[in-house]
């Protein structure tokens, strides 16, 4: 009996020892996988700064990540998310999909850069974003099912978005300026997304409005520019006529 005894007690602690190792691996993990998953997904590098999971509260923090440049541009990044928010369903742990009550992205910065050929960093990023989802989601690490863990976002919420703009036709320091908070509700429905989808979903979100933006913001100065070239000749036209009369 003594020996059987010493036996799960040996047992216990080897358990004990496996679990707490695996929970301070799961951050490594979980890291590892953002930067894999979404450098290949946006064609550039994606660095995580640092990954805490708390199991016991269902929570997730991921900090300071960020999305670089491509190159050909001056600043280092295109993207910065300094806090990303997990609110896990402790219930869907091991299940497809896990589910997130709320994945907030609070404060990031997009820094959106046009080259002197007129590409933009922004449009770039998303090119890529929308080709490579299928080569990112296969490097993804699998469920027990052999399919890419899939992730159902309940609310999805990206608070105080702000970026600068930087146009070689405008020299200077970079334009800034915010958008409102981003908000959605469902994301990956009730299958959920993979991964590469959502890290696709919240680049389009956050790059594809800047540029549609900026896009927006320039056809109103082409528009509002030859109005005026039209106007101003408009009136030497009618200046050159009175002088006729």
């Amino acid at each position: 009996m003594k020996k059987v005894l010493i036996g799960l007690a040996v047992l216990a602690l080897g358990v004990a020892v496996s679990v707490v190792w695996l929970l301070r691996s799961l951050d490594e993990i979980v890291e590892n996988q953002i930067e894999t998953i979404g450098s290949e997904l946006a064609g550039v590098p994606v660095r995580v700064g640092s990954v805490g999971i708390d199991i016991k509260s269902g929570t997730g923090v991921i900090n300071d990540l960020r999305i670089a440049n491509p190159d050909g541009y001056a600043a280092p990044d295109a993207f910065e998310m300094p806090t990303l928010r997990a609110d896990i369903d402790l219930q869907s742990l091991g299940k497809q999909p896990l589910v997130l009550d709320e994945l907030m992205i609070d404060s990031p910065v997009v820094h959106l850069e046009i080259n002197q050929r007129g590409r933009s960093n922004l449009k770039e990023i998303l090119d890529n974003a929308s080709k490579n989802t299928r080569q990112a989601d296969a490097k993804a690490e699998t469920a027990e099912s052999g399919e890419p863990m899939r992730i159902a976002i309940r609310k999805l919420l990206i608070q105080g978005p702000t970026f600068t703009e930087s146009n070689p036709l405008e020299p200077g320091e970079p334009r800034k300026g915010t958008l409102p908070a981003i908000e959605r509700t469902q994301v990956g429905g009730s299958r959920g997304a993979t991964p590469a989808e959502i890290g696709k979903i919240v680049i389009h979100e956050l790059g594809g409005r800047i540029v549609r933006q900026a896009a927006t913001k320039a056809a109103k100065e082409a528009l509002k520019e030859a109005i005026e070239e039209n106007a101003s000749g408009l009136l030497e036209d009618i200046g050159e006529r009175l002088r006729r009369e």
